[in-house]
């Protein structure tokens, strides 16, 4: 088996003893920082646990090795500038822990990241250096990546197996949070669960359960995604895919193929969010949106995203605003509503298909969940991250990652973000660790859920980004689509 290569900062570790409630395990620590790697949380999803709710791992027997990065759903790299690692193996629902060396003594009860990984549910990887937790933990802090079941395995309907797999994946490894962290030197009671495009959804999802009610106390969005599937049309798209693939849409029709044939498969259609969260079942009876209304007012929440998250394609031809309009009433959208927003965008920007999915698919979430917490006791607080890097002058999806760890001079950063200026970095980062040890952020939280430039956002980065008035092109969008 191949697993990646450390970077420079761990590539000094030694390896370390430790006694955790869950067992005894070798970790590693560099510079005062610790971690152990690819601890699992949960039985390895194979047989008949591979559609089954998980099964919480009991405690090791014997010594765990948590020096090697554990075993990714992730079977192959798509090859995007963030590094995502691939490592085979069957024991995908894993987790790793990045604490300071001093907590592991006993007696620390320090605040607790929680970091879930993108990748439009069907890709992605907790092991990604833009996602190393080191600075975090040098700054007394313990992080806690986890992995989850990706595409159809976590997220397909299939008749006789549960739904939102992978949304109770994410469940059972807060839960081993809360038994398991204290012996890292975390706090259990303070913790702030985060994740990033699809882990941000995830996150959003946390907030819409009662399963997770109690599980964490604070929540933080990067570009998150709002998008959901009903039952019934769950069920539409696991038999279209099911067909694809040639086998029945059931448990034993896809136990028969591969989790890698079938994120190959899937991955192949080019489709965006293809097997998303399933609602109008137990976990989701209202949906996401009424859940996060319903279900967690007392978590502080911040929320935003990046300028210009999916304008990748230079050169891109704007689009006309009647067949943008038609698109929208393709979608079941009242012909006035459809004329509305596509003005409302169109007045701030050109109609580029990368930014028709910028404001629709990321940037209209912020105001959507704003209206869901306008009643809400804990307070929301949004950024708009506007810095944009030399290389492609524009704040893409994921570029704000990186910083929100405190890793901008990392050596897979600087290749794609060049210099991230130090007032940037500081402001970031800065305010993530603030709001993770529970300190009151100092900029003006949203009041009852209206936006406002002004009193309710941070604005991130400097003015090289195409300028617009906060979030207000996407506000139309919010209303029609979330």
């Amino acid at each position: 088996m191949t697993h990646p290569k450390d970077n420079a900062f761990w590539a000094e570790a030694t390896t370390i003893e430790h006694t955790s409630s869950v067992g005894k395990m070798t970790g590693l620590e560099a510079h005062g920082v610790a971690v152990f790697r690819g601890i699992p949380y949960a039985e390895a999803p194979t047989g008949p646990l591979r559609f089954a709710a998980p099964e919480r791992r009991a405690h090791f027997a014997e010594p765990f090795d948590a020096t090697r990065w554990g075993a990714t759903p992730l079977r192959k790299s798509p090859g995007f500038d963030i590094p995502e690692p691939v490592v085979p193996g069957d024991d995908i629902l894993n987790l790793n822990v990045f604490a300071p060396a001093h907590a592991l003594n006993g007696g620390a009860a320090l605040p607790v990241l929680v970091w879930i990984h993108g990748g439009g549910y069907v890709s992605g990887s907790s092991i990604g250096a833009w996602y190393d937790g080191r600075q975090f933990a040098s700054e007394d802090v313990v992080v806690v990546s986890i992995s989850y079941r990706l595409g159809l395995d976590g997220f397909g309907h299939i008749e006789g197996a549960p739904d939102n797999r992978a949304v109770l994946d994410w469940i059972c490894a807060l839960e081993w949070i809360q038994d398991a962290i204290s012996s890292f030197g975390g706090d259990p009671a303070n913790v702030t669960v985060s994740g990033q495009s699809a882990g941000g959804g995830a996150v959003l999802c946390l907030l819409a359960t009662r399963a997770a009610r109690g599980l964490f106390k604070r929540a933080w969005v990067l570009s998150g995604v709002l998008e959901s599937i009903t039952v019934d049309k769950a069920a539409l798209a696991t038999a279209g895919f099911a067909e694809a693939v040639g086998v029945s849409p059931d448990i034993a029709g896809f136990a028969s193929v591969t989790d890698t044939a079938l994120q190959d498969a899937l991955l192949a259609t080019g489709a965006l969010l293809t097997f998303p969260p399933v609602v109008g079942e137990e976990l989701f009876p209202h949906g996401i949106s009424a859940g996060i209304a319903a279900e967690s007012g007392d978590v502080a929440l911040v929320i935003g995203a990046t300028a210009d998250e999916t304008l990748w394609t230079p050169g891109e031809t704007a689009l006309d605003r009647s067949d943008v309009v038609a698109q929208f009433e393709a979608e079941n959208v009242p012909p006035d509503e459809a004329v509305d927003a596509v003005e409302q965008i169109g007045s701030l920007h050109e109609l580029l298909p990368g930014r028709l999915i910028t404001e629709r698919l990321f940037r209209s979430v912020v105001p959507a969940v704003l209206s869901e917490r306008c009643t809400a006791a804990a307070p929301t607080w949004v950024y708009d991250y506007r810095w944009a890097p030399e290389k492609s002058g524009l704040a893409l999806h994921c570029n704000e990652i990186p910083v929100f760890f405190g890793l901008p001079e990392a050596e897979t950063v600087t290749p794609v973000l060049g210099t991230v200026p130090a007032e940037v970095a500081a402001s970031f980062h800065g305010s993530a660790l603030s709001f993770v040890r529970g300190e009151v952020l100092d900029w003006m939280p949203a009041e009852s859920g209206v936006l406002k430039m002004a009193t309710g956002a941070c604005t991130v980065g400097d003015a090289r980004s195409t300028p617009s008035d906060a979030f207000s092109a996407s506000e139309r969008l919010a209303a029609l689509f979330h």
